[in-house]
């Protein structure tokens, strides 16, 4: 629906990338006045650029959209000390569960489904041999691995091939089920111009949550910083969060944790994602 805001004379006064944007864009970026709820360029504290993202929705009626995290980071793609292929857990989760396919042997694959898997075992074997990915995140323990290296073409640009540094790679299947069923764990990678985008959570989570997600997942991302980044004083370079169709608001700077000198090995790992990975 068009404002009532939104007059002629309204829309000549507008930037050119906001004249190109439709009614429903135009309802979250500006108030019943046709006022911005926000300055693009500003650097908001944490909790008021999750309060302004929130604003966006509060008089429209939406499904629940997830919410995202965009970080653009002061390393360089060339250098292999300085890629971003980690994960993190999110304390609240991601609102959502997700497909969990279990890459094991047939006589493994009723296990894994009584665990909780959505596919395993032969089943899923076929089902990669034409092709075919109905699921979100692929796991299996390391004798698995040989196996997987032949589908490297089909899984590797989709992001789903198995890998100790993303947390995929486990020697316990029940904990890691359980885990990523319920969107706890992320992968987090940079891709060619070392952009980091990952989904926080979703809107009916509520501000607190998201806020939770999101400095537990940066202080996650410092305390891993690759080992090139202790050589660059700032980590990321800029930082928003936004709804996946609306506006995105920056995040302060003071907001972003040390990073990179007091690295996080394997023995600091705790909880489920330890038993998964066989280190408790």
């Amino acid at each position: 629906m068009v404002p009532e805001y939104a007059t002629l004379e309204w829309w000549r006064n507008l930037p050119p990338q906001l004249q190109q944007k439709d009614p429903y864009y135009w309802n979250m970026y500006f108030n019943k006045k046709g006022k911005p709820k926000f300055q693009k360029k500003k650097l908001y504290m944490l909790p008021k650029a999750v309060d302004i993202l929130y604003s966006f929705y509060k008089d429209l009626s939406y499904r629940n959209p997830t919410i995202q995290l965009n970080m653009n980071m002061n390393l360089n793609a060339n250098y292999p000390d300085q890629q971003i292929r980690t994960f993190a857990v999110l304390p609240h989760g991601l609102g959502a569960e997700r497909k969990i396919a279990v890459w094991c042997s047939p006589d493994e694959e009723k296990e894994a489904l009584d665990m909780g898997a959505d596919i395993a075992g032969k089943t899923l074997s076929e089902e990669l041999t034409k092709e075919i990915i109905n699921f979100d995140v692929l796991i299996t323990k390391p004798a698995g691995m040989p196996a997987l290296a032949k589908l490297g073409k089909l899984l590797g640009p989709r992001k789903l091939m198995p890998s100790p540094k993303t947390g995929t790679v486990v020697t316990e299947f029940k904990a890691a089920i359980d885990l990523y069923k319920g969107g706890g764990q992320i992968q987090l990678r940079n891709n060619s111009y070392m952009k980091v985008k990952t989904v926080v959570g979703r809107l009916e989570m509520g501000k607190e949550k998201i806020t939770e997600n999101i400095r537990s997942l940066l202080q996650q991302m410092a305390d891993k910083a690759p080992e090139g980044a202790k050589k660059i004083k700032d980590f990321w370079r800029v930082m928003y969060i936004k709804g996946h169709d609306s506006p995105a608001v920056r995040i302060d700077p003071s907001e972003w944790p040390s990073h990179g000198f007091t690295k996080t090995t394997q023995k600091n790992i705790e909880g489920p994602l330890a038993v998964a990975m066989g280190l408790a």
